[in-house]
């Protein structure tokens, strides 16, 4: 007969934390092919946990069943855990590298079509890391992808997420209403020659000239007339 593991020994798994356990989902892939070491694992495990996909609040109490049902030695069931806790210590990037990453629906979308569509890893397409049907779920996904790439390489887990970070950045500038824009056109001598004056008495870029000189012309272009400025 299967003994159960005890609360003591599933404290580690938190209830709520919906990264963790997408984050062990994953794990599972990793042990199941060989790539964490030896560990007492077979593919009824996997099958279970993927055999019927829950929600969120239902992750945990589905993982520990699955455990349960696949295992009769509870020491096995123990080294599982551990094993797993164990890697998710080492992967998990820190809350401080991943604050930038909000639940705002719009950024949380952005980011996971952009992680999606540029690191193409095999276990990103998994059942385990299925399509997220809510912010907070597909907030919880984008981190355990990042996390999860540590697996086969530290370094990369830290240029995707830093590009994440960076690309996000940008086109938050860019949604801006004072962002800029660069622009090229051709001046005459003359408008060059005034414009330099006018940077070096003011102390500013030659753009800024441009942008002060713009500033005292009315909102409106009708209310301009071509005799004022001709």
């Amino acid at each position: 007969m299967s003994k159960c593991l005890q609360i003591s020994d599933l404290n580690p798994i938190k209830n709520n934390d919906h990264r963790q356990l997408l984050l062990l989902y994953a794990l599972v892939e990793h042990f199941l092919h060989g790539e964490l070491g030896s560990i007492n694992m077979d593919k009824g495990f996997r099958n279970y946990l993927i055999s019927w996909m829950p929600t969120n609040d239902s992750l945990r109490d589905h993982f520990i069943a699955s455990l349960d049902a696949s295992f009769h030695d509870i020491s096995v069931k123990k080294d599982i855990v551990r094993k797993l806790i164990y890697w998710e210590n080492n992967i998990k990037l820190p809350k401080g590298k991943t604050k930038w990453l909000s639940y705002d629906k719009y950024q949380v979308d952005w980011a996971w079509e952009l992680i999606i569509k540029n690191h193409n890893k095999p276990y990103y397409h998994s059942q385990i890391l299925r399509e997220p049907i809510s912010t907070q779920d597909k907030r919880a996904s984008i981190l355990a992808k990042i996390d999860i790439i540590a697996m086969e390489n530290t370094s990369e887990q830290i240029v995707t997420l830093n590009k994440l970070r960076n690309d996000w950045y940008q086109q938050k500038s860019r949604m801006s209403p004072n962002s800029k824009r660069q622009m090229s056109f051709t001046l005459r001598r003359e408008s060059v020659d005034k414009i330099n004056k006018l940077s070096d008495e003011w102390q500013c870029q030659k753009n800024e000239v441009i942008e002060k000189l713009l500033s005292h012309i009315p909102d409106a272009p009708q209310d301009v007339k071509k005799s004022d400025i001709v």
